[in-house]
């Protein structure tokens, strides 16, 4: 009987298991945001570009941010 159990337990795990992939493996099939594909670039070297310069733009707002004073 708890042979049994275990292995209906493992049958349950691998049957939610192969369904979680299934969902992520899955085409997205819901609409994306508008405006998101003129943002989106067309290969992956103006991808990279795009997040190098969004790294610039958020490191010089970061410095550019005036210091807290120090707690002494």
């Amino acid at each position: 009987m708890r042979g049994l159990f275990g292995l209906i337990g493992l049958l349950l795990v691998v049957v939610i298991v192969g369904l979680l992939v299934r969902k992520q493996f899955a085409p997205n099939a819901l609409p994306s945001a508008p405006g998101t594909e003129s943002a989106a670039p067309a290969n992956p070297a103006q991808q990279s570009r795009q997040i190098q310069d969004q790294f610039k733009q958020d490191l010089e707002r970061a410095l550019q941010q005036p210091r807290l004073p120090a707690d002494q």
